[in-house]
């Protein structure tokens, strides 16, 4: 008697390597999000350590600025006041200090500060100094015309700053005398720096007459200063 063959199962080995294939790929998947997941993000260029940095210096001015600018607009007055007062106390710190006021021009304090100087003779000396020669022509009009007047082009040539590339370093009134004739000396050094940048020493030597007018001018050759 023949009994019925039982239902025939399919072979394990061929499905065992298509779960092997499923692991395998499922394995590889989880080890690229690992790998994507521990990958480190690059640095943007605002978080480096030299720009954090900056910014660590920069960003308090900016602020400090910012909050003086609102309080300026919404006190303008008393900013003003503190305004004046700042420069109020710039000026009287540096003529204290140095007894000159910002901004003026050193080298002429010499002449400036002296009321004794014939005012013909401080235009023409600090017009030379500038190279102005049309203002030096206008004082050499006032020179009598019996006398020869200086040859002022050559002078600037010679000793303005512009033109001779020379630098006026100080000016200083040596003496005022009177002669027995009423006309008056008056001799004033000028220190300068030649254009071989060589210090020296000029004198110059005005005689006018009683109304002020220059009469004579008269200057020395450049000698070098004794170290």
């Amino acid at each position: 008697m023949l009994s019925p063959s039982p239902t025939q199962q399919p072979p394990e080995s061929l499905a065992r390597p298509a779960e092997n294939v499923a692991s395998s790929e499922e394995q590889r998947a989880n080890a690229e999000a690992k790998k994507v997941k521990l990958t480190p993000l690059k640095a943007r260029m605002g978080q480096a350590p030299a720009a954090l940095l900056i910014k660590g210096i920069i960003r308090p001015i900016l602020k400090a600025l910012y909050y003086l600018i609102r309080w300026i607009r919404s006190h303008k007055l008393l900013a003003f006041i503190v305004l004046i007062l700042l420069i109020a106390s710039i000026v009287l710190t540096s003529y204290f200090v140095t007894g000159n006021a910002p901004l003026s021009d050193n080298t002429s304090s010499g002449l400036q500060d002296n009321p004794q100087l014939n005012p013909y003779v401080r235009t023409w000396i600090l017009a030379l100094k500038d190279g102005d020669l049309n203002t030096l022509q206008e004082v050499d009009k006032t020179i009598d015309t019996q006398l020869q007047p200086p040859d002022t082009s050559l002078y600037v040539m010679a000793y303005s700053e512009p033109q001779a590339h020379v630098k006026w370093n100080a000016l200083k009134v040596l003496g005022i005398t009177k002669a027995s004739d009423g006309t008056s000396d008056t001799f004033i050094e000028a220190d300068i720096t030649t254009a071989s940048n060589q210090p020296a020493i000029v004198i110059w030597h005005f005689t006018t007459l009683p109304d002020g007018r220059i009469l004579l001018i008269d200057v020395t050759q450049p000698r070098p200063t004794l170290q």
